[in-house]
């Protein structure tokens, strides 16, 4: 015969009520354990215990899509007017569009910087222009600035510039731009010359056209080794993405 606490745990309900049991306690055990984490992690001011995992995700997410096909790439690689940066032989490159006047290119740049600063000889890096000008009407104007100041200044003078443009990204006037490439180096006649030249206006124009035809509809974006980057990122996203790429070279 069989007993009726026996015949109790046979019952369909109760295994089902026992199952849903288990797993909420399961559920409130890991809460209460990531909630611990959490506040002992802000406590000692580790900062989030969560951000790695999310910036893995979204790393993760952004390197899932299908990168650029190599010969467009190139393209977008081989500007021989665009300000560079680092190894021309990297195995690691990376280009960034971006508008001078944009809030987001600005708030990104600090970050570029001190990551081409650590890898200089293993990332090349290029900039190229996507002036905005339906929204940003001085745009235009200081990329031809700063395309000139690279080419008369190079590297060094060129981040100076870069430095002052964003800083004054309302005060972009012509005797502005010119008199603050003057002031980080460049020799006055050539810098003049450069940015009356329609040649240097057409390397922008350029820049922009090739913006378009991969689909770029705002500013800053970077490509990394074809892999589409859009938007402003920190030196940890930075990171995150050359240490995946470079996993897959």
């Amino acid at each position: 015969m069989v007993s009726a606490g026996l015949k109790k745990w046979r019952n369909p309900r109760v295994i089902i009520g026992v199952i849903l049991g288990v797993v909420v306690l399961f559920l409130i055990g890991t809460f209460a354990i990531n909630v611990f984490r959490y506040v002992r992690a802000i406590r000692s001011g580790e900062g989030n215990p969560f951000e790695k995992d999310r910036l893995a995700y979204s790393v993760s997410s952004l390197l899932r899509q299908t990168p650029l096909d190599k010969a467009t790439f190139d393209r977008m690689m081989t500007d021989a007017e665009a300000p560079r940066f680092g190894n021309p032989n990297a195995k690691i490159r990376m280009v960034e569009f971006l508008d001078y006047q944009c809030p987001f290119s600005k708030k990104t740049a600090p970050s570029v910087r001190a990551f081409m600063a650590k890898h200089t000889d293993d990332v090349l890096f290029i900039i190229r222009d996507y002036p905005i000008t339906s929204v940003h009407d001085r745009a235009m104007d200081a990329a031809i600035s700063a395309q000139c100041a690279f080419t008369n200044g190079g590297a060094d003078k060129y981040w100076n510039y870069q430095d002052f443009l964003f800083q004054n990204q309302d005060k972009l006037t012509a005797t502005n731009l010119r008199d603050s490439a003057i002031s980080v180096g460049a020799d006055p006649s050539a810098f003049d010359a450069c940015v009356n030249s329609r040649e240097t206006k057409s390397g922008v124009e350029t820049d922009t056209a090739d913006t378009l035809s991969v689909g770029v509809n705002g500013t800053p974006t970077f490509f990394i080794n074809g892999y589409r980057i859009p938007g402003a990122v920190t030196l940890e996203q930075l990171e995150a993405i050359y240490a995946e790429v470079k996993k897959r070279l």
